[in-house]
Protein backbone atom coordinates (compact mmCIF):
# COMPACT_ATOMS: atom_id res chain seq x y z
CA UNK A 1 0.00 0.00 0.00
CA UNK A 2 0.88 3.57 -0.57
CA UNK A 3 -0.13 5.31 2.70
CA UNK A 4 2.06 8.15 2.35
CA UNK A 5 0.52 9.29 -1.41
CA UNK A 6 -3.03 8.93 0.78
CA UNK A 7 -1.85 11.06 3.53
CA UNK A 8 -0.46 13.13 0.89
CA UNK A 9 -4.31 13.28 -0.91
CA UNK A 10 -5.60 13.90 2.51
CA UNK A 11 -3.38 17.08 4.15
CA UNK A 12 -3.95 18.15 0.16
CA UNK A 13 -7.95 17.99 1.14
CA UNK A 14 -7.50 19.52 4.66
CA UNK A 15 -5.18 22.33 2.95
CA UNK A 16 -7.87 23.53 0.30
CA UNK A 17 -10.73 23.38 3.08
CA UNK A 18 -8.80 25.39 4.91
CA UNK A 19 -8.45 28.02 2.34
CA UNK A 20 -12.12 28.34 1.87
CA UNK A 21 -12.26 30.04 5.30
CA UNK A 22 -10.87 32.80 4.19
CA UNK A 23 -8.57 34.52 1.39
CA UNK A 24 -5.71 35.72 4.06
CA UNK A 25 -2.05 34.54 4.70
CA UNK A 26 -2.73 34.07 8.24
CA UNK A 27 -5.25 31.89 7.90
CA UNK A 28 -3.48 30.09 5.33
CA UNK A 29 -0.22 30.00 7.59
CA UNK A 30 -2.83 28.72 10.27
CA UNK A 31 -4.33 26.04 8.34
CA UNK A 32 -0.79 25.11 6.98
CA UNK A 33 0.83 24.10 10.65
CA UNK A 34 -2.29 22.47 11.86
CA UNK A 35 -2.14 20.39 8.63
CA UNK A 36 1.32 19.84 9.27
CA UNK A 37 1.09 18.93 12.91
CA UNK A 38 -1.67 16.55 11.98
CA UNK A 39 0.45 14.60 9.75
CA UNK A 40 1.54 12.11 12.41
CA UNK A 41 -2.24 11.22 13.58
CA UNK A 42 -3.30 10.89 9.52
CA UNK A 43 -0.52 8.54 9.05
CA UNK A 44 -2.03 6.56 12.03
CA UNK A 45 -5.23 6.78 10.86
CA UNK A 46 -3.85 5.40 6.98
CA UNK A 47 -2.21 2.30 9.13
CA UNK A 48 -5.42 1.68 11.34
CA UNK A 49 -7.30 1.50 7.84
CA UNK A 50 -5.56 -0.99 6.43
CA UNK A 51 -5.59 -3.51 9.97
CA UNK A 52 -9.34 -3.09 9.19
CA UNK A 53 -9.06 -4.19 5.54
CA UNK A 54 -7.19 -7.08 7.15
CA UNK A 55 -9.81 -7.87 9.64
CA UNK A 56 -12.72 -7.34 7.32
CA UNK A 57 -10.98 -10.02 4.88
CA UNK A 58 -10.35 -12.47 7.70
CA UNK A 59 -13.44 -12.37 8.58
CA UNK A 60 -14.60 -13.47 5.00
CA UNK A 61 -12.18 -16.61 4.63
CA UNK A 62 -13.11 -19.73 5.69
CA UNK A 63 -9.49 -20.95 6.17
CA UNK A 64 -5.97 -18.91 5.96
CA UNK A 65 -5.62 -15.94 7.94
CA UNK A 66 -4.86 -12.41 6.56
CA UNK A 67 -1.83 -10.34 8.56
CA UNK A 68 -0.50 -6.77 7.89
CA UNK A 69 2.89 -6.56 7.90
CA UNK A 70 4.86 -3.01 7.34
CA UNK A 71 7.48 -3.29 4.40
CA UNK A 72 9.64 -0.74 4.29
CA UNK A 73 7.45 1.49 6.45
CA UNK A 74 4.30 0.65 4.31
CA UNK A 75 1.37 -1.63 5.48
CA UNK A 76 0.94 -4.78 3.07
CA UNK A 77 -1.27 -7.80 3.44
CA UNK A 78 -0.04 -11.14 3.86
CA UNK A 79 -1.85 -13.68 3.24
CA UNK A 80 -1.25 -17.37 5.44
CA UNK A 81 -2.47 -20.61 5.26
Amino acid sequence: MNTEAIAAKLEDYLLAQGRLAGDSQAVDQVVEVLVGSLAPAIKQAVLELAEQAATEIRAQLSSGHIDVVLSEGEPTLVSRS
